[in-house]
């Protein structure tokens, strides 16, 4: 074997062994950047069209502060830039060991590793969203870390063959799992868009009584949206826009048992419309609700300001209590 197209030059021939295992490299790394791209400009279409078919193009500009030409093109970058991150980090998502490892017995006791803190810092729960897993929060782990919460959790789900109500339960037997390593600890829960939505469903039941100390949801879509309609999976498509599943959501509501924030942004392209992203009665509800950074649905995930919003407001609850 002689030159080859990426290394012009150098004869590979005495590694044969290495220069096929770099082609299959090659190979999925650019089928991955074409899926990536694919998605993302499909995405950003959608967010446009139905968008721009339901406020204008002067409400639209009011709500992003930019023009048309500039929030599409922003939008398609930022999209492709969060889904090619995704990408790469997915498969470290099914590597359970490195998301939910039962602590060791001596080290159950939550404490804080940063000397800034002079209180324990929560067991924290972390729960990622559709088609997602637990890789989705490899920036949000580093800076909870950082901010001094040892004890960091994140389970992956099945997006396909089981419904959302299943998707609670589970989110409500892990609570259970952790409180077991932790007892008489009140947990922090947080997630990112349909993971946020078992949220918001687990905090107005019973069930969550004196077991969570904060809930922070991101990119959560509170009222559907009508992207489901394309989803692959019914559990996908059970999230239509004010559809059964929504309906029978906001029937359940009660006020959650813990302050809950709710972070969305003003470009979300997975959730349409926009005001999807608000949750009717929020404050009698219990539910903060905060605008993020003008950033695409998954980017939320990788964003510095959005971690920065959710760990202020986390110590602001643990504070005064």
């Amino acid at each position: 074997m002689g030159p080859t197209l990426f290394f012009p030059g150098i004869d590979f021939a005495p590694y044969p062994g290495h220069i096929l295992g770099m082609t299959w490299l090659y190979i999925i790394l650019w089928i991955m950047i074409g899926v990536s791209s694919l998605l993302a400009g499909l995405t950003t279409l959608l967010f446009y069209y139905d968008n721009y078919n339901t406020y204008g193009p002067e409400e639209l500009h009011r709500r992003t502060g930019v023009s048309m030409p500039v929030l599409f093109l922003r939008t398609l970058g930022q999209t492709l830039l969060s889904q090619l991150i995704v990408s790469v980090t997915y498969p470290f998502g099914y590597i359970k060991p490195l998301w939910f490892r039962p602590p060791d017995v001596a080290i159950r006791q939550p404490r804080s590793s940063n000397p800034g803190h002079a209180e324990p810092r929560p067991p924290v729960l972390l729960i990622h969203g559709l088609y997602h897993n637990a890789s989705a929060w490899v920036y949000m782990k580093y800076r909870l870390r950082q901010a001094g919460y040892e004890h960091i959790f994140a389970y992956s789900y099945f997006s396909f063959f089981q419904d959302f109500f299943h998707l609670t339960r589970v989110l409500a037997n892990k609570v259970e799992e952790l409180r077991s390593y932790f007892p008489d600890t009140k947990l922090v829960l947080m997630g990112h868009s349909l993971g946020a939505l078992t949220i918001r469903a687990y905090m107005a039941s019973l069930e969550s009584q004196d077991k969570i100390a904060a809930a922070v949801a991101l990119a959560a879509p509170h009222q559907g949206s009508r992207l489901a309609a394309l989803g692959f999976g019914g559990l996908a498509r059970s999230l239509m826009y004010k559809g059964e599943l929504i309906t029978a959501l906001e029937q359940a509501d009660q006020p959650a048992s813990a302050p809950c924030l709710s972070i969305a942004s003003p470009v979300d392209e997975f959730v349409l419309p926009l005001d999807a992203t608000f949750l009717p009665r929020a404050q009698e509800l219990g539910w903060t609700e905060q605008t993020g950074p003008s950033i695409p649905h998954v980017s939320l995930l990788f964003s510095p300001k959005t971690a920065d919003m959710s760990l202020a407001f986390l110590d602001k609850v643990l504070a005064e209590n």
